[in-house]
């Protein structure tokens, strides 16, 4: 009986010392990231054709959908329309004040640069500047502010408005409509 309980005893302290003791370590890591943050600006259509016009304001085949055209009230030409023409939108993240301001814009063909205006008369933040001639830099929307991303996005339509006088020769034309988002 003693070599048993002796033998017990022997097996619990070699039991014992074979237990494995708790260890820990710790290191740490270190993250960074350059947040650039968005600024967008686009316009939905690159082209937009207003079709064939005239000094009579004769809406031909071809014309915008939705354009309207009539002789001026001084009798010197046409006025033709074309309401939403195509859209805009705007994002930023932060959220910024902005304006859209014509800028740098050009022609080549027959009818001059300032034949051509174009307006936003419904951005969905800020204030109209109502119609802009081509190459006098004029604001198109002002007062935007707290401008965001996703659904805090501003957007706005974009009209245009060509003036065709009697005076004008006969021939084709582009403009290039140059719209700069700015933070202000």
């Amino acid at each position: 009986m003693k070599k048993l309980v002796f033998l017990g005893v022997l097996i619990l302290l070699v039991g014992a010392g074979s237990a494995t003791a708790q260890v820990s370590a710790s290191d740490q890591l270190t993250v960074t990231a350059n947040n650039q943050g968005i600024f967008h600006f686009e316009i939905a259509a690159a082209s937009v054709d207003l079709g064939t016009v005239n000094a009579n304001g004769d809406l031909l085949g071809g014309n915008f959908p939705g354009m309207t055209g009539a002789r001026n009230g001084a009798g010197t030409g046409a006025v033709y329309t074309a309401d939403n023409a195509t859209t805009w939108i705007c994002s930023s993240a932060p959220k910024r004040n902005v304006e859209i301001a014509e800028n740098g814009s050009s022609v080549v063909g027959v009818l001059p640069l300032d034949a051509l205006e174009v307006r936003s008369d419904a951005p969905s933040v800020g204030t109209s500047g109502g119609w802009i001639t081509l190459g006098t830099g004029g604001t198109l929307v002002s007062g935007m502010t707290n401008v965001g991303n996703g659904a805090n996005s501003a957007t706005g339509d974009l009209d245009l408005q060509l003036t065709v006088l009697d005076t004008d020769a006969v021939g084709s034309t582009t403009w290039t409509v140059v719209l700069t988002a700015s933070s202000v």
